[in-house]
């Protein structure tokens, strides 16, 4: 490669609770490459590869190891294998392509291997080639004509380093899940192609845009803030109530999505699901995008280079902090009807320990202004101790 691949890969960063994103990456190359092509019946396959041992159900599943990720994109063209030697190219720079994915690969991988039928010329060839951790990176390239006429690609992350394998989720529903979550936009503005998670272990099976018409409602909220003279459009959609739920913010860069916020963590009260009926509920997931998210986000697309908060003066005058402040306010003003009946739960049980403890009748305004910052499940001793602050 046009660079040293160790000193590259160790200059990168990668959050143990990151562990996912090099299969995002790889999950988007194959989005973009089926773009490229023009293909219209587009497809991407995620393999899920786990450690050997005994499986008889879910109790016992084994850790993940390994994700081969298989789509019918453009391929490793001559154009497209130059710019994968190429550090930070910019080959992609037009759609937020920072040129760096790959190396997350192997910050969290041992191996990649990369076999790719491509079309040049009327003909077809496979590209093949180890991606490793050596100065050069490129082990057993061969590039050859093939009878097998038609365009393939498959991307095996290999052997998953035990840093990163720790925290890694093991149910395929959760991966299927998270890979939904990191790329919603790309099924909201319809340009995502077919895409299959397959548990190689289990046998499951998850069509990923099945998956997004069931349980994400088509409804959504959008609107548009100006904070600091930065628009920020913020889209709010609900997902229908799955196991391990949770109302999440993700701010976005080059519609992709960069980091979630948990928005319990701003707005305690939000700590449970929203009721449309008695047997229909809901969480959210709002999804933030802005110019400035994209001129600002981080070469490795896990965090923005933004100060975090006031005190911070790295960066420009405007922080995170600030800006997830600001959008809770939106969320609030317009999830105001499932808010509201969850504010006058927390009241009344405020209301009724005071009752029965009237020294406290005191901190009935206050409890007004304070009632979202507080957990709903909170006891009623904590919630009256919270407003004493």
């Amino acid at each position: 490669m046009k660079v040293n691949v160790v000193n590259r890969v160790n200059n990168e960063s990668l959050n143990k609770t990151d562990c996912l994103q090099p299969l995002f990456e790889a999950v988007i190359n194959s989005i973009q490459a089926i773009e490229e092509a023009d293909e219209k019946n587009g497809f991407v396959k995620v393999y899920i590869k786990r450690e050997e041992g005994l499986y008889s159900d879910e109790s016992n599943l084994m850790n993940i190891n390994s994700f081969i990720i298989e789509d019918n994109g453009v391929g490793f063209t001559e154009i497209n294998y130059e710019s994968f030697l190429t550090s930070d190219s910019v080959k992609k720079s037009r759609i937020g392509g920072k040129g760096i994915g790959r190396f997350m690969w192997l910050k969290a991988f041992k191996k990649v291997n990369i076999s790719s039928n491509y079309k040049h010329n009327g003909k077809y060839f496979n590209r093949s080639f180890d991606f490793i951790l050596t100065d050069e990176g490129i082990e057993n390239h061969k590039n050859e004509e093939v009878s097998l006429a038609k365009n393939i690609t498959r991307i095996s992350l290999i052997d998953y380093i035990t840093t990163y394998k720790d925290y890694l989720p093991k149910g395929s529903d959760i991966i299927a899940n998270k890979i939904i979550e990191h790329i919603l936009i790309y099924f909201i503005t319809n340009k995502c192609p077919r895409i299959e998670v397959i548990d190689m272990t289990t046998n499951e099976v998850f069509n990923l845009n099945k998956v997004f018409i069931e349980e994400i409602n088509s409804e959504s909220y959008n609107s548009r803030i100006t904070f600091k003279e930065q628009e920020f459009n913020i889209a709010i959609y609900k997902l229908v109530v799955v196991e391990r739920s949770e109302h999440k913010i993700f701010l976005c860069a080059n519609e992709r999505v960069v980091k979630f916020i948990q928005l319990q963590k701003c707005l305690p009260l939000l700590s449970s699901k929203f009721y449309e009926s008695d047997d229909s509920s809901f969480y959210t997931l709002t999804y933030v995008t802005s110019s400035f998210l994209d001129e600002t986000v981080k070469s490795n697309r896990t965090d923005f280079n933004i100060n975090k908060s006031e005190d911070e003066l790295n960066f420009n005058n405007i922080n995170e902090k600030e800006i997830i402040n600001e959008i809770t306010k939106e969320i609030e003003r317009q999830l105001e009807k499932y808010i509201t009946p969850l504010k006058e739960k927390a009241y009344r049980k405020v209301q009724d320990y005071i009752s029965d403890n009237p020294e406290y009748r005191f901190l009935l305004k206050k409890a007004e202004d304070k009632i979202s910052k507080i957990a709903l499940d909170t006891s009623e001793k904590i919630l009256i101790l919270n407003y004493m602050k």
